[in-house]
């Protein structure tokens, strides 16, 4: 991350950094390797425990199974498909084109691959007991009806952390972002300025 951003804008450059579900887990992450790097922290509906792979109605150890197997990525799939709606409190302002962009990563080569080693990367990834560490602002937002990761996770997250805003939005999944993206952009507008972190 901070090789990519140092090759655009330089060594010099603060870094806001926003990540949404397992994203603001990489941007926690990254607040813990460079801290001095990092301006502020915006968390949506963060995955900061390790949930693991898309749950099913059976287990199994994950580490002994190959994504690759035939049959393992045509569950994948189809678990993945029906996860993709859970995101949106209300399933019908998701469209066919939403749908279609979201299951285009799926045609990628390997994709299950990368999906088996994000997943089993999960377990040790854990920031929640050091959240109070974090001495930067941090922006958490979720959605009110988020049943990915659940709002009152969220707002434990937000207590834990000492410079700490949050922002639940009403009627509003996991993806907020794209469900409530007016909102979103003004609640991320107003941290910034409340912040003093933008012009």
């Amino acid at each position: 991350l901070f090789d990519l951003v140092d090759s655009v804008a330089g060594s010099h450059q603060s870094l806001i950094l926003v990540g949404h579900s397992a994203g603001a887990a990489v941007a926690v992450e990254a607040y813990f390797q460079k801290p001095d790097r990092i301006a502020a922290l915006i968390l949506e509906s963060p995955a900061l425990e390790g949930h693991g792979p898309p749950q099913t109605s059976f287990s199994f150890d994950w580490s002994r199974v190959s994504f690759s197997t035939p049959l393992v990525k045509i569950i994948l799939t189809r678990v993945l498909e029906s996860a993709i709606g859970m995101a949106w409190h209300d399933p019908s302002t998701f469209t066919e084109k939403d749908r279609y962009y979201y299951k285009k990563p799926l045609e990628i080569e390997g994709w299950e691959v990368a999906l088996q080693l994000f997943t089993l990367s999960q377990t040790p990834r854990i920031f929640v007991d050091r959240l109070n560490e974090i001495a930067v602002p941090v922006l958490y937002i979720t959605g009110a009806e988020d049943r990915v990761i659940p709002p009152n996770l969220t707002e434990s997250y937000a207590a834990a952390t000492p410079d700490a805003e949050l922002k639940v939005i009403p009627l509003c999944g996991h993806v907020a972002h794209e469900e409530q993206t007016e909102t979103f952009i003004r609640s991320v507008i107003d941290f910034l300025n409340d912040r003093q972190l933008i012009e």
